[in-house]
């Protein structure tokens, strides 16, 4: 495993801390720009390219259900690309297909102690309010857009109906490393 840095042109890197001991790994679809900008506003700095630079000790990871990662990161690419969902899915060749499908384990870092939170229960509260206080005295994370989130869930809905049971299978095999990741280390 190790940090990929050419996937897509996608910024990626990490968000470290001020001491330089901790870093947000950036998994796109895992809420990571959020918790990075998070952290930027309270003098963490980025890291890309120059990881060599900078050696921290602890990876801060969100992970997220690939199956849901994967129906966020179509939607993405729809509202980028203006393009229709059901024809996307109906003209499918691949499950990777931008930097919002690449398997969450291609993201991690080959060294340093890792720390996973689960996006789906919690782990953004979780991580902001880890034993290593990453953000001392921190405020909650600003409010999602309840309506822009109700729209979206709509539009992910019409998406799972859209489709069929062995797309589904595809991509549950497709990231079987991820799930085992999951399974090591979240449930």
């Amino acid at each position: 495993m190790g940090l990929r840095l050419d996937l897509y042109n996608h910024p990626y890197g990490l968000c470290v801390s001020v001491d330089k001991d901790n870093a947000i790994v950036r998994i796109p679809k895992n809420a990571s720009s959020l918790v990075a900008n998070y952290g930027l506003e309270r003098n963490w700095f980025y890291v890309g390219n120059e990881l060599h630079l900078v050696k921290p000790k602890f990876f801060h990871v969100v992970l997220r259900d690939p199956l849901e990662r994967w129906i966020s990161g179509v939607l993405e690419f729809q509202q980028r690309k203006k393009y229709p969902v059901i024809k996307f899915l109906e003209n499918l060749k691949k499950i990777e297909f931008d930097e919002h499908t690449v398997p969450q384990y291609k993201f991690l870092p080959a060294y340093g102690k890792l720390y996973f939170y689960n996006m789906d229960d919690g782990g953004l509260d979780i991580l902001l309010k880890h034993k290593f206080k990453l953000f001392p005295q921190t405020p909650p994370l600003p409010k999602i857009n309840s309506t822009k989130e109700t729209k979206q869930r709509e539009i992910q809905n019409r998406i799972i109906a859209a489709m069929d049971k062995s797309l589904v299978n595809d991509i549950k095999e497709y990231y079987a490393e991820d799930y085992k990741l999951i399974k090591e280390h979240l449930l």
